[in-house]
C-alpha cells in the first residue's frame, strides 16, 4: 500500500462532496494556515537562513497538527498525507515523522480541558537551529568558534586538540568573562560547517577548485592541428649523470620542457637539461619547434614568470613601439590563469604518460618520499653514479619514448587514431612560411631599453662591448638591441623603428703588452684592432675631404681665387711641401695651395726648398721594436693600393698614439 492508496482510504468523504479529496486537503491547508507569531524581542535577531528554516519547521508542525484535528488522523498518517498532497511545500527542511516529534517537543505541550493536547506554537524561536528549548541564547560566544576556526582551518592541518588548547588559553587570558565551550560542543559546530569551507581551509582553494567547484570544459576537437600550441615543464622522477665541474660526475634529476599541439597531442618540440628550467630554455624549445613545424596562431601557457617574460611573450615598449618574439612571429598569447589550467587535458595526459616512463627506469625515485625506493640513495655514490645515463643518452631515450607515444592509438575523440595521424591530417593549419633570415630575426629577444652607440660603433651590454661597422656613423645615437640564446657572443642592432641594422660581435680584449707577454692570439687581436682603427681614420678623412670639396687647408683668400674649372675638375689644391713630425697632432705636416699659386711660384724660378731632415730614429728596446713591427704590419695591411709608407714614421706614429691623451680612455 503506497502513500496515495493510504490517502484515498483516509480521506474518504460522504457522497455529497463533489470535489476530489486531494483538492479539498489543499484548500483546507490554505485556509488553516496561520500567521507566524511575532518573535519576542531579544538582544539580537536571527540570520535570514536560520529564520527561514525556523519558519518552515513551524509551518510543518502546524499543518500536521491541523490535519490531525480536522481529519481525525494520527501524526504519522498526517505526515504521509501532507507529503503526498504538497510534496514541494517544504524545501529547506526534511519533513519526516521523527523530525516532527523532535520539533513538537521543542515547542512544548500541555493538556487542555477534556484531555486534549495543545502545543505552544507561540514558542517559535525554539525551532531555530542555533537556539535551544525555551528560546535560550547560544551556549558559547561566536567569537570563540571563529578564533578556533582561524587556528584549525589552515593548510598546516593542526590537530583539533592543539587548536582547542590554544584557543582556550587565549580566552582565559583575554576574555575571562566568556564561558568557554567543551570540546564536544566545538566538534559539533565544526560538523555543521560547509564541507567546502573545511576543505578550503585544510587543503587549499586549489583543491576545492579542482574537486568541487564548477569546471569549464573545452572542446579541443574544434581546434585544427597546428593552430594552438601549449608549453609546460616538469622534473623527471629519475636520475641522470652530468659533469660536476671537477672532473667527475654527479647525479641530478633531469627537467624537460615540451611544446605540444593542442588538437593532436603531438609533441612539436622538447628539450632536456640537468639544471633548472628558465626562459632561455623555453625560448629555445619554442624556436626549434617553429623552425621545424612552422608557426601556430595561439600559444597557450600558464602564468609562470618564465613563460611570461618581457620580450618573449609580453611586449616591451621602446620609444612608443611594442616588441616581443610572439608579436614578431604573429602569435597570440593565451594564459590559462582565468580557467585554472584545468581545461588543458592534453597537458595532463602527456604528464601521465611521462610519469609511466619514469616508473620503468632503474633509477626511479618515486613521486613522494613515501614511494621512494630505499636503494635510490646508492645512485648518489661515486660507484652508483656511473650506472646512470648521461644527458645525451637520456635525450635519445626520451626521443624514442616520444616516437612510441606518437604512434600509440588513443580512444575518446581520437577514435583509435594516433597523435601522429592527427598531426598529419589534411586540415592542419599551414601558415605562410618565413624565410630563414626573417625567422631568425623574429626569434631574437629584445632588451628592455635602447642602447647608446659609443665611439667607434660599439654598444655596451653587461660590461661587454659589441662592435659593428654599420654602427660607426650612428655614434652618439640609440639603437634597439636584441640577443639570441644560441649566439652568446653576438647581438643584433635595430633602429628605433624596428629596421634591422647589423650583427654586432663582442670586442675581444688583449694583453696590454701583447708584443712581449702575449701569445699568438693576443697579437692577432691587437693587429685586427689596429686595422679597424686605421680604417676608421682613413674613412673619416675621406668623408671629411668629400664634405669640404677637398678644400681643407686652403685659406679663404686662396679659395676666393679658384676658378669654376678648378672646382669642377676637383683640382682645387696641391701639396707643395710636407714633413713628418712625431709631436704634431697629425704627424704629417702639409703645406697646400691652389694650382695657380703653385704655378706662379714655379715661374719665379726659385729652387724648391730642401725637405727638412727627419729626426733621428730613437734607440728602441727589444720590446718596443717588436711592438713597432706588429704595428707596422697592421698599418701596411690597411694601407691603400699604391700608398708608400715609411717604417720610421709609422713607428713614431704608433708610439705617439699609444700614449693616452687628456680626457681619453686610452683606447685606439
Amino acid at each position: 500500500m503506497d502513500a496515495l492508496d493510504l490517502f484515498d482510504r483516509i480521506a474518504a468523504v460522504p457522497a455529497r462532496r463533489t470535489v476530489p479529496a486531494r483538492a479539498a486537503v489543499r484548500r483546507e491547508l490554505a485556509t488553516t494556515a496561520r500567521q507566524l507569531p511575532a518573535a519576542p524581542a531579544g538582544p539580537r535577531e536571527l540570520p535570514e537562513k536560520f529564520r527561514l528554516r525556523r519558519d518552515e519547521k513551524w509551518q510543518f508542525c502546524r499543518d500536521v497538527v491541523d490535519l490531525c484535528e480536522s481529519r481525525k488522523l494520527s501524526q504519522q498518517q498526517a505526515v504521509t498525507l501532507l507529503l503526498s498532497t504538497a510534496p514541494d511545500r517544504f524545501r529547506l527542511i526534511k519533513p519526516t515523522y521523527p523530525n516532527l516529534r523532535r520539533w513538537l517537543g521543542k515547542l512544548g505541550s500541555y493538556c487542555a480541558r477534556g484531555g486534549k493536547r495543545e502545543y505552544n506554537f507561540d514558542n517559535i524561536d525554539a525551532l531555530a537551529d542555533e537556539y535551544t528549548f525555551g528560546n535560550r541564547p547560544k551556549r558559547f560566544d561566536e567569537a570563540v568558534f571563529k578564533i578556533f576556526c582561524g587556528m584549525y582551518l589552515t593548510p598546516k592541518c593542526v590537530p583539533f586538540s592543539v587548536c582547542y588548547r590554544e584557543t582556550k588559553a587565549l580566552f582565559a587570558r583575554e576574555y575571562r568573562e566568556v564561558k568557554f565551550p567543551s570540546p564536544a560542543q566545538i566538534r559539533y559546530r565544526v560538523k555543521q560547517l560547509d564541507p567546502l569551507i573545511v576543505n578550503c581551509g585544510r587543503y587549499g582553494i586549489d583543491y576545492v577548485q579542482n574537486h568541487s567547484l564548477y569546471m569549464l570544459i573545452r572542446d579541443w576537437s574544434q581546434v585544427r592541428p597546428g593552430q594552438c600550441w601549449f608549453a609546460d615543464s616538469r622534473p623527471f622522477d629519475q636520475l641522470i649523470r652530468v659533469p660536476d665541474g671537477k672532473g667527475g660526475w654527479k647525479a641530478v634529476r633531469p627537467n624537460v620542457t615540451y611544446v605540444m599541439d593542442a588538437a593532436s597531442w603531438f609533441c612539436v618540440g622538447f628539450d632536456v637539461t640537468g639544471e633548472s628550467v628558465d626562459n632561455d630554455m623555453i625560448r629555445n624549445t619554442f624556436a626549434r619547434a617553429c623552425c621545424e613545424h612552422g608557426r601556430p596562431e595561439v600559444f597557450y601557457v600558464d602564468n609562470g614568470s618564465d613563460y611570461n617574460k618581457a620580450g618573449f611573450s609580453q611586449p616591451i615598449t621602446i620609444e612608443g613601439r611594442e616588441y616581443s618574439i610572439l608579436q614578431a612571429l604573429g602569435v597570440h598569447l593565451t594564459n590559462a590563469t582565468p580557467y585554472r589550467g584545468r581545461s588543458k587535458t592534453v597537458e595532463r595526459s602527456f604528464r601521465d604518460y611521462s610519469i609511466d616512463f619514469d616508473k620503468r627506469q632503474p633509477s626511479y625515485l618515486g613521486n613522494s618520499p613515501a614511494t621512494r625506493p630505499a636503494s635510490a640513495e646508492l645512485y648518489y655514490t661515486p660507484e652508483g653514479v656511473r650506472l646512470l645515463p648521461s644527458l645525451g643518452q637520456f635525450f635519445e631515450m626520451l626521443r624514442s619514448e616520444l616516437d612510441r607515444y606518437h604512434n600509440t592509438p588513443r580512444e575518446g575523440r581520437f577514435k583509435g587514431r594516433t597523435p601522429l595521424e592527427l598531426w598529419n591530417a589534411p586540415n592542419r593549419l599551414q601558415r605562410a612560411p618565413l624565410s630563414d633570415r626573417e625567422l631568425h630575426r623574429a626569434l631574437l629577444l629584445p632588451l628592455p631599453k635602447p642602447r647608446q652607440v659609443h665611439r667607434g660603433g660599439c654598444v655596451d651590454i653587461a660590461r661587454v662591448r659589441y662592435y659593428a661597422p654599420e654602427l660607426e656613423r650612428l655614434t652618439g645615437g640609440k639603437v634597439i638591441v636584441k640577443t639570441s640564446y644560441l649566439e652568446p657572443g653576438r647581438v643584433h642592432a635595430f633602429d628605433l623603428k624596428g629596421n634591422y641594422l647589423a650583427e654586432c660581435t663582442a670586442q675581444c680584449t688583449t694583453h696590454p703588452l701583447a708584443t712581449v707577454y702575449g701569445d699568438d692570439e693576443d697579437k692577432r687581436i691587437l693587429s685586427e684592432q689596429l686595422v679597424i682603427a686605421g680604417r676608421q681614420r682613413r674613412e673619416l678623412l675621406d668623408r671629411f675631404a668629400e664634405a669640404t670639396g677637398h678644400l681643407a687647408g686652403l685659406s679663404i683668400e686662396e679659395i676666393k681665387t679658384l676658378t669654376r674649372a678648378d672646382l669642377e675638375a676637383g683640382k682645387a689644391r696641391v701639396t707643395v711641401l710636407s714633413k713628418n713630425k712625431v709631436k704634431a697632432g697629425d704627424h704629417n705636416l702639409k703645406l697646400v695651395t691652389t694650382p695657380a699659386a703653385a704655378e706662379a711660384a714655379a715661374a719665379l724660378g726659385l729652387p724648391a726648398p730642401a725637405p727638412a731632415p727627419l729626426p733621428a730614429a730613437p734607440r728602441l728596446s727589444r720590446q718596443d721594436e717588436e711592438e713597432v713591427r706588429t704595428a707596422a704590419a697592421a698599418i701596411r695591411a690597411a694601407a691603400k693600393p699604391g700608398e708608400e709608407l715609411d717604417d720610421i714614421s709609422m713607428a713614431h706614429q704608433f708610439l705617439t698614439q699609444r700614449k693616452p691623451k687628456e680626457n681619453d680612455d686610452g683606447c685606439f
